[in-house]
């Protein structure tokens, strides 16, 4: 539906509180052995991934790139 020039990887570890239900909307990610599910997203366009992590709050620990996890941490604060 959606194309782009380039993409950057994304990764995302998620809650052991929310694994359950992000690994529906997200089979391709990895359970952690500390519970936690870690999910690579190929982003496109960051303001999509900024708002794509704020709906899970604290359950999303946006892992790298650093460039993403501070844009998210922008829009928090």
């Amino acid at each position: 539906m959606f194309r782009a020039e380039s993409t950057v990887a994304a990764t995302v570890a998620f809650s052991r509180r929310i694994a359950r239900w992000l690994k529906e909307r997200y089979p391709a990610g990895r359970d952690q052995p500390n519970g936690r599910y870690l999910v690579t997203f190929r982003v496109a366009d960051p303001a999509w991934f900024v708002r794509e992590m704020l709906q899970y709050g604290a359950d999303a620990d946006v892992v790298g790139p650093e460039s993403l996890r501070e844009a998210v941490k922008r829009a928090i604060t």
